[in-house]
C-alpha cells in the first residue's frame, strides 16, 4: 500500500512539472505574440523616419522674430502725431500689434519700424504695450504716413529679441504641391531612398484643408510612422499649433 502511495505521489508530482512547463511556454508564446522580439529586434531602426522628418522639417521652417515694446504713458499721451517711428533694423515685413493683441498699422524701413498707435479700448493700459513680429513671408499694411513721432532712448523700453522656429504657411503649401505635382522629383530633391506621405490635422485632430497627400499607405509590410507638434505660421500674423503626420515605408 504504502509502495501504491508513492507512485502516486510521484505520478502527481511528476503531472505538476508537465503542467507548468506548459503554463510556462504557454506564457511565453504569449509574450512572443504580443511583443514580438523578432520584428522588434530584426534591424528596423527608424533611420529612414527621422531622415525623412529632417528634410521634411528643414523645408517647411522659417524664422520669426518678435519684439517687444513699452512706450512711456506721459510721453505717449502728450504727442499728437497718430504714429511712431521706433529705431529696430528687421530684414524681413513685419507685423506689430498692441497689448490687446490687435493688429496696427505698421511698416519696416530697414533701419526703423513705423507703427500707428492703438485704438484698442478694453484695456486703457494696452495702448503702451506692442509686439513687433517680422517674418519673410508677412504681408504688412500699405502704411506710409510721414510725420510719424521718433522714439528717442528714454521714450520707450524694448524688451529681448525672441526668435522662433515655426512652420510657414506658404512653405507647407509648396511642400503638398511639390508632393502632388511630382512625387518623384520631390523625393530625388529629398534624397530619400525610402517612400513616404503626410498629411497634417488641427488641433482637434481634423484632416486641415489641402494638407493630405493623395499616396497610398501599403497593407502588409512595416510602415514607420510619426506625429510631429508643430505651430503654423500665416502671412496675416496668426499662429496655430497642428500635428504633422509622417510614414515612411521602403
Amino acid at each position: 500500500m504504502a509502495k501504491i502511495i508513492r507512485n502516486k505521489k510521484g505520478a502527481i508530482g511528476h503531472l505538476e512539472v508537465v503542467l507548468s512547463f506548459v503554463i510556462f511556454i504557454s506564457f511565453i508564446s504569449f509574450l512572443l505574440i504580443v511583443f514580438n522580439p523578432l520584428k522588434m529586434f530584426s534591424g528596423q531602426s527608424t533611420t529612414a523616419l527621422d531622415l525623412t522628418e529632417d528634410k521634411i522639417i528643414d523645408k517647411i521652417s522659417t524664422e520669426l522674430i518678435v519684439n517687444s515694446v513699452k512706450i512711456e504713458p506721459t510721453l505717449y499721451n502728450a504727442r499728437q502725431e497718430n504714429c511712431f517711428s521706433i529705431p529696430l533694423p528687421l530684414d524681413n515685413p513685419v507685423i506689430v500689434k498692441d497689448g490687446d493683441g490687435v493688429r496696427v498699422n505698421a511698416a519696416n524701413k530697414i533701419t526703423y519700424i513705423l507703427f500707428a498707435k492703438s485704438i484698442s479700448t478694453s484695456n486703457p493700459d494696452s495702448k503702451y504695450f506692442y509686439k513687433i513680429y517680422s517674418a519673410y513671408e508677412f504681408i504688412e499694411n500699405i502704411f506710409d504716413i510721414a510725420n510719424c513721432y521718433p522714439l528717442q532712448p528714454g521714450d520707450y523700453i524694448l524688451g529681448v529679441t525672441r526668435t522662433y522656429d515655426v512652420v510657414s504657411y506658404t512653405n507647407l503649401s509648396g511642400l503638398f504641391e511639390d508632393y502632388e505635382a511630382g512625387y518623384g522629383g520631390l523625393k530625388d530633391y529629398f534624397k530619400l531612398n525610402s517612400d513616404f506621405n503626410i498629411e497634417v490635422r488641427d488641433s482637434s485632430g481634423a484632416i486641415m484643408n489641402n494638407f493630405q497627400t493623395s499616396g497610398y499607405t501599403p497593407k502588409g509590410i512595416d510602415v514607420l510612422a510619426r506625429n510631429i507638434p508643430i505651430e503654423i505660421l500665416y502671412e496675416t500674423g496668426e499662429l496655430k499649433p497642428a500635428i504633422l503626420n509622417i510614414r515612411v515605408w521602403d
